[in-house]
């Protein structure tokens, strides 16, 4: 495997590369590690392309119950492709070289974009702060999403039991969460209504500070876009094993209770949420139909039967001031209600 991986060979690659994939694509974490994986070496001529669609791209207008305009479908894909493809293996000069670097279809405003690069050199990465007042448990809480910390801003707790995980569709889909977002076992952190449209357009990650009575767990990350009617839709969302935490080349155990800083990364999105709507980022620690439930014993996954009940705390102070990072094309939260 090591002669494959980005993070010990990616200096060697040269080629270019022309990255196509899909808001809804199940490779999605891969297709965002490739991309970083080729500006972090500053690789010539590669090129993306992302768009409202599957694995397999270009040919729907709308998934899920989420309808795009007529331009979703690129009636001249191919001859796109083809032009990639004339230039870098049969040198045909056509100037494809010079066109913009990233395309991409910013969902909602339902229109095709572009800028010199991925993540889009016009957007600006804004924190967007966890608050509480010590119960964000479940839609029904006081979590908050903020322009800045929040001080005093107790840490919010819930109980992780591996035998009742989520149960999220462990698809890259446009899913309404609602339904799960009852429970007492995720933390839900919702912005005041959007007074005007906001748009963001990049790689999405978030810094979390938390800590487990258990010496493993997992963090579970969401983001979405909660409509009048209160339905929350699934934009990005992520795991991390706390193990992990500092690499996989460097695996740790935690020391149960201890505040551990978390650096997540999240699956890329263009999308516009509208006047009117809610931003949400919430917390869990478990994915069935991502990832086996973490045992929190730290024992090997496979041949550990034993389980732990554990107790999670998510801080969100200015000492820990866990929050998700956004790239904002344009629009901004209000503070007050």
């Amino acid at each position: 495997m090591g002669n494959c991986t980005f993070s010990e060979r990616g200096a060697n690659v040269k080629a270019p590369m022309f990255v196509i994939s899909g808001w809804y694509d199940g490779d999605s974490p891969g297709v965002s590690e490739t991309w970083r994986m080729l500006t972090e070496h500053n690789v010539p001529n590669r090129k993306i392309w992302l768009g409202p669609w599957e694995h397999n791209p270009n040919r729907a207008r709308d998934f899920q119950g989420v309808r795009f305009s007529n331009d979703a479908v690129v009636y001249d894909y191919d001859v796109k492709i083809l032009k990639w493809f004339d230039r870098f293996l049969k040198n045909i000069p056509n100037g494809i070289e010079e066109e913009p670097r990233a395309t991409y279809y910013l969902v909602g405003e339902n229109k095709w974009k572009t800028s010199d690069d991925w993540t889009p050199s016009e957007a600006t990465i804004t924190n967007f702060y966890l608050g509480s007042k010590g119960r964000a448990n479940s839609s029904l809480g006081d979590g908050v999403l903020l322009h800045e910390p929040c001080e005093p801003s107790p840490n919010d707790t819930f109980i992780y039991n591996p035998d009742e995980p989520f149960h999220f569709c462990g698809e890259r889909e446009p899913e309404n969460v609602r339904k799960y977002e009852i429970r007492n076992d995720i933390l839900v952190y919702t912005s005041n209504v959007l007074k005007e449209d906001l748009a963001i357009a990049g790689e999405l990650s978030a810094e979390i500070y938390a800590g487990s009575t258990g010496f493993d767990t997992d963090w579970v990350v969401n983001l979405s876009d909660v409509d009048e009617k209160g339905n929350s839709i699934l934009l990005s969302n992520y795991i991390i094993r706390a193990k992990y935490r500092n690499g996989y080349d460097a695996p740790q155990l935690l020391i149960p209770g201890e505040v551990e800083k978390y650096s997540i990364f999240m699956q890329n999105i263009a999308h516009t949420f509208p006047k009117g709507h809610r931003i949400r980022f919430s917390i869990t620690s478990s994915s069935k139909f991502v990832a086996f439930p973490n045992n929190n014993t730290g024992g090997n996954p496979y041949e550990d039967s034993e389980q732990l009940v554990v107790t999670q705390r998510v801080f969100h102070d200015s000492k820990y001031p866990s929050h998700v990072k956004l790239p904002v094309l344009y629009g901004k939260i209000c503070e007050k209600g």
